[in-house]
């Protein structure tokens, strides 16, 4: 929350000269405004049905343990094994390693997820295709996408999580789409539970994070493959202001004056 208050007053600087009121005997007069605007968390994304915009979220989900862990690296100096070998230069359009360590998205053999599944989840139809993950990384969620959850709108239900279906996974048709958006910024669902197999795998959803995409590689041997993203700021118009804890990774809505 930020809070701004000019003056014009004899006091500070200059009162407002006046031309009309020195007829009444008013050569000036003090001037004082203030204005109050915040941010605010968000608690899901909604849009139009009929807006053309898009909404950045990626459709690719992350367990909430390992998310943690790497919170904890960076804010309370915990070691847990996440490397720091990127960053995103706009200047250069490159990435080389800075002080932010990064996550890979990509399961190795040891993760929770579910056998026939490694982490895609379905916003908008069940049915999504390679196509539609393409079209959902490079360019975000539609009006279409969105028609799919009730009232346009994706949040969470009174126990704070949102059920997705998964698909049968991170493969290597959506390579380019990742590649295409290194250093881009995206909404990334967490979840908390995975149940089912291939198509009807289930995620329990309890918040979006802001991401950043730092590398990625879908080909070669599971020990090769990686889908690297670090924290990152994301702000979307099309957020839902809600009454929740702010928190290092709470996503927020742009600025609204409040007074």
């Amino acid at each position: 929350m930020v809070e701004v208050t000019v003056r014009r007053t004899n006091a500070v600087n200059s009162a407002l000269p006046m031309s009309f009121a020195r007829i009444i005997g008013r050569d000036d007069f003090d001037l004082e405004a203030t204005s109050v605007s915040a941010l605010y968390p968000t608690a899901g994304f909604t849009l139009d049905p009929n807006s053309p915009s898009t909404v950045g979220i990626l459709p690719i989900a992350l367990d909430l343990g390992s998310w943690n862990d790497l919170l904890a690296q960076i804010y309370d100096g915990e070691v847990h094994g996440y490397p720091d070998d990127y960053e995103w230069d706009p200047a250069l359009s490159a990435v080389d390693d800075d002080d932010i360590p990064e996550i890979n998205v990509y399961p190795d053999q040891d993760s929770i997820l579910a056998p026939g599944n490694r982490g895609t989840v379905d916003l908008g139809s069940s049915n999504n295709s390679t196509n539609d993950l393409v079209r959902q990384i490079l360019y975000g969620l539609n009006a279409s996408d969105f028609s799919y959850f009730a009232n346009n709108t994706i949040e969470f239900d009174a126990d704070g999580a949102l059920y997705l279906n998964g698909d049968t996974g991170i493969s290597a048709g959506i390579e380019n789409a990742l590649e295409a958006i290194i250093g881009e910024t995206r909404a990334m669902p967490i979840f908390i539970e995975v149940v089912g197999q291939g198509n009807n795998t289930t995620y329990t959803i309890v918040k979006f994070v802001g991401v950043r995409i730092m590398a990625v590689n879908l080909g070669g041997g599971p020990n090769s493959r990686h889908l690297t993203v670090q924290p990152a700021l994301f702000s979307s118009r099309h957020g839902i202001r809600g009454n929740v804890l702010v928190n290092v990774d709470s996503i927020l809505t742009p600025p609204l004056t409040i007074q």
